[in-house]
C-alpha cells in the first residue's frame, strides 16, 4: 500500500486526474478484504487491483467516468449467482466500492505527503474520508476503539466516513547472507517488507549484493545484531547463517526481542541441539517455542529461491491469522 500511495502522490503532483478505488465494505467471500484498492485515469487502470473479474471491470468504468468528470460514488456489488458471459468468480459475497475523484489541490498534495512520511517514520495512521465530499483527515488513533482491521465506513460527526488504516511497513531482518537470503530479500521486499540484511563477513554484508534492502549490515561475530534496530510485534527475523553455532548465537539474541516471527532454517536435528544449548543457558521453554523452525511451509522446497516461497508464505499466513483474532471489546 506505501507503493499505491507514493504513486497516486507523484501523480497528484503532476496535476493528473486521477480516482481512487477503494473496498469499504465486506461481506462473505469476496476476491479482496476491505480496504484493497487500484488508481484509475481517465484512460484506465494505473496500478493496484480490488481482484479483477466483472467486479474490476465495473469499477474501471465508473473510475474512468469519475476521473474525468469528478466526484464520487459509493457502489454497490452482489458477488452471488453466476455472472452472464461467465467469466468472473462466482464468490457469493458483496462488497461497497467507494469510488472518488482526488484532485490535485496543494492541501490534498500535502495530506497525502505527510501520510506517506508518517507511514516511513514508522507510524500507524488512520485516514478518514468523508462519503458526502472531499474532505479528509489523518488520525493518529483508531476512532472507533481499536476495532479497526481493514477499511469501514463509520458514522462521526453525523456524518459517513470512510476509515482506512494505514499500517506501516513491518521490519524484516535476514541474518546470513548467503544463498537463501537472495531470494528471501528480493521477495519480501516485493511483498512490502522493510528489508534489513546483515552477515559477519564483508563480501556478503555489501549493499550490491542486495539492492532490494533498505540496509545491509556488517556484524562481527554475530554480536549485538539488533541492537538500535525497531523490532517490535509487527516485526521478522530469519535467521540462515552458514553454521549452528552462529545461528544459536541469533536466536539466542532474537528471542530476547518483540519480533512476531522468529525463523531458523536447518533440520530437526540440528534445531534441537540448539534448542539444548539455549536451555542449558536458561531460556524458558516458552521463550524457545517462539522459535520456527524448521523454517517455512512445509511445501517440499528445495531450491534457494522454493525455499524464499515457503518461508514468505508462512511469514505472511501468520500475519494474515493475526488480523482475524477479534479485538476485545470494552465490557
Amino acid at each position: 500500500m506505501p507503493a499505491l500511495l507514493a504513486l497516486l502522490h507523484e501523480q497528484l503532483k503532476k496535476n493528473t486526474p486521477i480516482a481512487a478505488v477503494t473496498i469499504a465494505t465486506q461481506q462473505g467471500s469476496t476476491p479482496r478484504t476491505a480496504g484493497a484498492k487500484m488508481l484509475v485515469t481517465p484512460e484506465g487502470l494505473l496500478s493496484g487491483t480490488i481482484g479483477g473479474g466483472l467486479l474490476e471491470a465495473r469499477a474501471i468504468d465508473e473510475a474512468r467516468h469519475i476521473a474525468k468528470q469528478g466526484g464520487s460514488r459509493l457502489m454497490y456489488v452482489d458477488l452471488a449467482g453466476a455472472p452472464d458471459d461467465g467469466t468472473d468468480m462466482i464468490c457469493g459475497g458483496s462488497v461497497h466500492v467507494f469510488i472518488e475523484r482526488i484532485d490535485a489541490d496543494d492541501e490534498i498534495t500535502a495530506l497525502f505527503g505527510s501520510l506517506l512520511h508518517r507511514l516511513d517514520q514508522g507510524e500507524n495512521v488512520f485516514l478518514l474520508t468523508s462519503l458526502s465530499g472531499g474532505e479528509r483527515r489523518i488520525l493518529p488513533e483508531d476512532p472507533v476503539g481499536g476495532a479497526t482491521r481493514g477499511a469501514c465506513i463509520i458514522q462521526l460527526d453525523d456524518r459517513e466516513w470512510l476509515l482506512e488504516p494505514y499500517m506501516a511497513q513491518s521490519l524484516l531482518l535476514i541474518v546470513g547472507g548467503g544463498h537463501i537470503s537472495l531470494p528471501t530479500s528480493q521477495l519480501a521486499a516485493s511483498c512490502g517488507f522493510i528489508v534489513t540484511v546483515m552477515d559477519d563477513r564483508p563480501e556478503f554484508a555489501s549493499p550490491g549484493r542486495f539492492p532490494w534492502a533498505r540496509s545491509v549490515l556488517l556484524k562481527p561475530r554475530f554480536i549485538d545484531c539488533f541492537v538500535d534496530l525497531p523490532v517490535w510485534e509487527d516485526s521478522a527475523i530469519i535467521i540462515v547463517t552458514r553454521g549452528h553455532a552462529h545461528d544459536a548465537t541469533v536466536l539466542e539474541q532474537a528471542l530476547a526481542t518483540k519480533a512476531g516471527y522468529i525463523g531458523m532454517i536447518g533440520s530437526r536435528r540440528k534445531r534441537d541441539a540448539v534448542y539444548a544449548a539455549l536451555a542449558a543457558k536458561g531460556i524458558s521453554a516458552g521463550q524457545i517455542a517462539r522459535a520456527h523452525s524448521p523454517i517455512g511451509l512445509s511445501i517440499g522446497a528445495e531450491t534457494p529461491a522454493e525455499i524464499a516461497v515457503s518461508i514468505m508464505a508462512e511469514i505472511i499466513a501468520l500475519r494474515a491469522a493475526a488480523k482475524q483474532t477479534p479485538v476485545p471489546q470494552p465490557a
